[in-house]
This record gives structure tokens, sequence and C-alpha cells, in this order.
């Protein structure tokens, strides 16, 4: 989880840094 302050649009790491803002990909998840 070293990416999880980066804005990768593949970020997992959901609750890091409001991943909702961050990619718009894990609108899915929510």
């Amino acid at each position: 989880m070293g990416d999880a302050w980066a804005p990768v649009p593949h970020v997992r790491h959901r609750g890091i840094l409001g991943t909702a803002e961050s990619t718009p990909i894990l609108d899915e998840d929510q």
C-alpha cells in the first residue's frame, strides 16, 4: 500500500485520502 498517497486510478485502499475524490473509479465500490 505504498501508493496510498499516490493519485493512482487503481486505488483500492479507500479511506486513506477520501478515494471518492481521489479516484472516480471507486464510485462503483460505494
